[in-house]
This record gives structure tokens, C-alpha cells and sequence, in this order.
């Protein structure tokens, strides 16, 4: 019947096309949105292969409560836009995602999301990710679970650098979240921002990245700048502690898969562990610093990932080098280096089937200081990671008691623990009310309907919350009779 239907669709946007129409066969696929504040639009639709693309403007609320839009690109292949039923959701988080990634992920059965950028002429310029670029990040996913064509229980958030933060951040806010894979994550930001801050002189900064000793680290000195315009210069501020994921990890419950390396020179490995981080001072300029302990000042930030997590709940694995791995020098990207740079053959990225949380180490020994993100060049891909709760029943244990209480903070509209800004007001991380409000109902049902288990933890979770808006008690028929309203 699906091979028909396939057919059928497909023999009917090539007649469109020959009749001189040119719609594109994934014309339809996402919908408009109208009648209600934060509604979406589609912008911009178009087929590349087998692939459709399509753009969409998502309304937010920034940091301030104003309000703001982004762009959306939504990349399906045929097999999920031309033929009906809920498919599981990729959502690279944060950064944009290249249209050969996003198509490595169409053909792993996935519907790919990401936010796309323009230049600040053209209206949609990138932000700071512990500012609008998360408040946008929400938004999206608030967006994705209202569409039709979106599994909203089998939804992956991915991302790398600043986009692996907001991947943890989504992942301790929205729910429910399946499955999650954040590569070079900042994870404590007191450490990670007084280290790029401390270094500014041994950088040279703002001497450029063609003429810094330290070229990677200067060019994202910027973000340090923009980051203390927000929230202040003090990093001895718990402003900072409560910016960071080690301040929420009770609030993570789906499976992650963390990847670092020790060759990183943006987001040192010093705030993941207190073990197998290699420093080689001789190898730096004078001034340069990267000691946790003397960085973090914080009193509520010095602790690095590992301790944070609880005893049991991680299992870390060290990776050796691939082979043919070439060294990332600053001629890299430039010829002959490049050309001369040998292929690395893609292997799947080691996880625990057991813990709940996977941290994998890649081991390139010490940094140096034109090391990026890495140090070498790896092929490694969380194929197998990904496969594995693309399509499983999510865990009753998806939902705990720090996690309800979130989400009835969400429903209520009185988050706590958020940021205070240079203004000395809270940052906004709400949405628009009734959607925000939306999002929470649905996902507690998406949650309780996956079987008995799932309601019955939800219900008893739900009678030691601090936070009742329902009463002393929950049930199915009350938060289906509140969505109702909205």
C-alpha cells in the first residue's frame, strides 16, 4: 500500500512540474500556522534530490520578553514528506547544520531541524547561545511538537560547542526528550568564560586570528564580550552557575552521549574531569592559564562534570587516536596541507548501553595552541547510538521529580533558578504563554499514554510536587480538559 501511495504522490508532481506549475513535491509538507500569537510561517520550499527543504519563520520571546523571530530549515527526505505518519525528529541545536549532514540524517530514517542564519541585514543574524540563541532554540522545539508530521516522543537534540550547551539545556527544560548527543560542550560556564577572559592578553587579543598566538581561542574572545554585556563581568556571580549544566544535570533524564577531546583548546576537558587532561606549559605563550581550581571563582561552580553526575549514572571510555588521523596545524585549511591530508575512515562512536550517561574522550594528548575544538582530525559518527532510541518506547524513568517540578514551574509560568541580567532582571526563558503552556500539557500526555507504567509515575511524581496547579492530584482527563482551554 505505501509503495502505491509512493508512486501515486510522486506520478503527480511530475505531471505539476511538466504542466509548467514547478511546485515542488514537498510543497505541503510543512504548514503555516495562523489565529494564535508565535505562530509560524512557511517561507521557502524547495526539492534537492530526493530531499525537500524547507523554511519556516518561528516567532520567540528574547531574553527581555520581546518579542523576535528566527529561521527554521526542515530537510525530509521523499520517503517522510510524500507519505503520511509521525517521524522521529533530529534537531541540530543551536549552529546551522550543512545540507550534506542534514541528508546523512534523512537517510537514517530522520526529519532534520536547525536554525539557519543570515548577516544582521538580512534579519536573522546568529545570538549569543546563553542568550536569544536559546530562547530561539526552545521556541523551535515548542514548534516541532505542534506539527503533524513530528514522532513527538522520539525527538533527538544534537549539537557541538555553544550548540552542545543548548542541546543540554533543551534537554533539561522540554520533555519529553528521547535521546540527546552533545559534542565539545561548555558544561561549567564560570570556568570556561574567566579561562577565555584570563587569556585575552596571552592572545594578543583583539590582534586577529591570522596574527594571534593563540588563534582559535582569540576569535572566539568575542563571545566572552558578549556574554559579560548580558550578565555582568563579575565570574565570581552564581549567575554563571546557574547558566551551566552542572546546575541542572537532575533535570537530564534521557540518555546523553557527551564527546570532548583533550586536545581542545575552546572548551578545555578540565570542566568534564580531574583525570587524563594533559597540559603541556612549555608549549604556550606567557600568561596563558587553564587551571580549573584557580579559574573558577564561583564557590557553587567548582565542580567539574564527573562529580556532578550521580554515583553509577556515567561510564567514561578514552579513545586512541584513528587511524590516519592528520594534525589540525594553522595551514591546515589551506593547500597543499589540505589536499595532502589523508581520509580518516568513519567508525561509530563507543557508548554505554548500560548508564544513562556516555562520556567519550578522545585522546589526542596535550593541546597546543592552535588547536580548535581538536587537535586531529576524527571520523566518528553516534550512529548506532542515535538507532537505538529512534524508535524505542522512551523509559517511565524519562520523568522524575526534579523534571515534573520544571515542568509545572513551565505550566505556571514562574521559572526558578534563571539568570540575572546586567539590567538586574531575570532573564526570560518562556515562551509565548499559552503555547509554552501547550507544550508542557502535551508532552506530559505524549508521556503518560505510552502505556499504564507511565501514567502511574506520573500521578504518583505529581502528589510530592511542590508545585500543584491541578490540586492535590493529577489525572489524564484534568490536563486534556486544561488543554482543552488553551
Amino acid at each position: 500500500m505505501r509503495t502505491w501511495v509512493f508512486w501515486l504522490v510522486c506520478t503527480a508532481s511530475v505531471a505539476l512540474v511538466l504542466s509548467g506549475c514547478l511546485i515542488p513535491a514537498v510543497h505541503g509538507f510543512v504548514q503555516s500556522e495562523t489565529g494564535f500569537d508565535g505562530a509560524a510561517k512557511v517561507v521557502s520550499e524547495y526539492d534537492s534530490g530526493e530531499y525537500g527543504v524547507v523554511g519556516v519563520i518561528v516567532p520567540y520571546l528574547d531574553i527581555h520578553g520581546q518579542g523576535k523571530t528566527g529561521l527554521v530549515q526542515v530537510v525530509a527526505h521523499r520517503a517522510q514528506y510524500l507519505i503520511s505518519g509521525a517521524a522521529p525528529v533530529f534537531f541540530h541545536a543551536y549552529y546551522s547544520l550543512d545540507l550534506a549532514s542534514a541528508k546523512y540524517w534523512c537517510d537514517r530514517g530522520w526529519v532534520v531541524v536547525c536554525a539557519e542564519y543570515t548577516d544582521a541585514q538580512n534579519g536573522y543574524p546568529i545570538d549569543l547561545a546563553l542568550a536569544n540563541g536559546n530562547n530561539e532554540a526552545r521556541a523551535i522545539v515548542e514548534w516541532i511538537r505542534r506539527q503533524p508530521w513530528a514522532d513527538r516522543t522520539h525527538l533527538h537534540i544534537d549539537g557541538a560547542s555553544q550548540g552542545g550547551y543548548v542541546a543540554l539545556e533543551l534537554s533539561a527544560e522540554m520533555f519529553p526528550v528521547t535521546s540527546t548527543t552533545a559534542d565539545a560542550p561548555p558544561v561549567n560556564w564560570d570556568y570556561n568564560l574567566a579561562y577565555v577572559e584570563a587569556n585575552k592578553a596571552a592572545a594578543n587579543y583583539p590582534v586577529g586570528y591570522e596574527s594571534s598566538p593563540l588563534p582559535y581561542l582569540e576569535s572566539i574572545t568575542p563571545i566572552v564580550d558578549a556574554a559579560m554585556a548580558d550578565f555582568g563581568s563579575d565570574f565570581s556571580s552564581p549567575v554563571w552557575y546557574h547558566l551551566s549544566p552542572i546546575s541542572y544535570v537532575d533535570r537530564i533524564t534521557n540518555p546523553v552521549l557527551i564527546t570532548c577531546a583533550t586536545g581542545d583548546m575552546l572548551v578545555p576537558m578540565e570542566q568534564m574531569s580531574r583525570t587524563a587532561v594533559p597540559f603541556e606549559p612549555a608549549d604556550f605563550p606567557e600568561g596563558y592559564v587553564r587551571d580549573f581550581d584557580a579559574l573558577t571563582l564561583s564557590g557553587p561552580a567548582r565542580a567539574v562534570f564527573e562529580e556532578v553526575l550521580p554515583v553509577g549514572s556515567f561510564e567514561r571510555h578514552v579513545q586512541p587516536l584513528q587511524d590516519g588521523a592528520t594534525e589540525i596545524i594553522p595551514s591546515f585549511y589551506t593547500p597543499p596541507a589540505k589536499t595532502d591530508a589523508k581520509a580518516v575512515a568513519a567508525a561509530d562512536k563507543w557508548w554505554s548501553t548500560q548508564a544513562q550517561w556516555s562520556l567519550l574522550y578522545l585522546n589526542e594528548g596535550a593541546p597546543k595552541p592552535y588547536s580548535g575544538h581538536m587537535r586531529y582530525t576524527w571520523s566518528l559518527h553516534p550512529d548506532s547510538f542515535t538507532a537505538q532510541y529512534q524508535s524505542a518506547m522512551p523509559a517511565v524513568h524519562l520523568l522524575n521529580a526534579a523534571k515534573l517540578e520544571r515542568l509545572m514551574e513551565r505550566l505556571t509560568l514562574t521559572l526558578s533558578h534563571l539568570p540575572v541580567l546586567t539590567s538586574a532582571e531575570f532573564a526570560n526563558r518562556l515562551n509565548f504563554p499559552k503555547l509554552e503552556q501547550r507544550d508542557v500539557l502535551t508532552g506530559l500526555l505524549d508521556y503518560a499514554e505510552l502505556s499504564p507504567a507511565h501514567e502511574q509515575r506520573l500521578i504518583a511524581l505529581y502528589a510530592a510536587c511542590p508545585v500543584q496547579p491541578f490540586g492535590p492530584a493529577i489525572s489524564l482527563q484534568a490536563i486534556q480538559d486544561t488543554l482543552a482551554t488553551l
